[in-house]
């Protein structure tokens, strides 16, 4: 274990989830100072239903880990959860199915499937979920990570440039590690979503939309779906983990300041036409508020990713 690490005490010292630090909490912060002290200091929320783009990637993640598992009776049960509507549940559907389609003839050895972790990096609590832990076919045993993207990730596309040097990557072969998996690295497996939509003009119905985009993502694979390997050295990592316990440092000092000293970046408010949940509030004198303003929740958990604490109650 290298220095510096160890697994962390599974007692909550904040019951609110304040003292850790999630992947999620930190590039918030990074992204834009007041979003993290928004979002994780005050423990603010939006209301209302997830964009489509998050119900189909919940969704889809959820669906799969319930079939590795083998409780695929449970895929029912996520679509109704998650999706806004039948196109999208047919849309899904043609997704796994393209997938499994896709990947018959190379399967993975799951040996640890949504894993949560708690470290400690550096005197700081790190914590995450861990997609899976798969034995490859020469007997490795690799980080799963999913992602599901608009982008297009065929090789040599700019997709993968920031994917080679992601640092979720280190955090998570780090944590794997410290839980006991020896693992060689990270496969990365992303899947392009179909940009077809339903053909109102000929009355398309919700099966049919299916089947139309099944066929797409079954006719070009390559397009679709990618796995690529990804490693770090023992000195990256041990980099990496300094780097991280540093950006811990730094989103406990936002969630500590004054309200009225958070600062913005405002050139994160609209980034690909998808507004900062916070834009509304951003330019209000919500430092004035007690409780959440009208459209947001106040969270007793902060980490929404994770499981909270049999203390916390949701």
């Amino acid at each position: 274990m290298m220095e510096g690490l160890r697994v962390f005490d599974a007692s909550v010292k904040d019951p609110t989830g304040r003292d850790i630090f999630t992947w999620s909490r930190v590039t918030a912060t990074q992204t834009c100072p007041r979003k993290g002290y928004l979002r994780y200091g005050l423990g603010w929320r939006r209301e209302g239903t997830p964009g489509k783009a998050l119900r189909i990637g919940l969704a889809y993640h959820e669906a799969q880990h319930a079939c590795v598992t083998g409780d695929v009776d449970r895929v029912p049960e996520i679509m109704a959860e998650h999706v806004g509507d039948e196109f999208e549940h047919e849309y899904v559907l043609a997704m796994l199915a393209s997938y499994w389609e896709r990947y018959e003839r190379e399967p993975y050895e799951f040996v640890a499937s949504e894993l949560q972790f708690e470290i400690e990096l550096h005197g700081k609590r790190a914590a995450g979920a861990i997609d899976g832990i798969v034995r490859v076919s020469d007997g490795r045993l690799m980080v799963l990570e999913r992602k599901t993207t608009s982008d297009d990730i065929t090789p040599g596309e700019s997709y993968w440039w920031a994917v080679r040097i992601n640092e979720q990557v280190s955090l998570y072969m780090i944590a794997a590690r410290a839980l006991g998996y020896d693992v060689a690295g990270v496969i990365w497996e992303a899947v392009r979503k179909p940009g077809q939509r339903p053909l109102k003009s000929v009355n398309e119905s919700a099966e049919q939309y299916g089947e139309r985009v099944a066929h797409v993502m079954g006719s070009d694979p390559g397009r679709y779906f990618q796995r690529v390997e990804l490693v770090r050295t023992e000195a990256q990592l041990e980099a990496f983990a300094l780097d991280f316990a540093r950006l811990c440092q730094s989103a406990a000092e936002v969630s500590g300041l004054p309200r009225s000293l958070s600062p913005r970046n405002t050139t994160q408010c609209n980034i690909s036409g998808r507004r900062c949940p916070f834009l509304d509030i951003c330019d209000r004198d919500w430092t004035l508020l007690d409780d959440a303003p009208a459209g947001y929740e106040q969270l007793s958990w902060i980490h929404t990713e994770l499981e909270a604490p049999t203390e916390v109650e949701q």
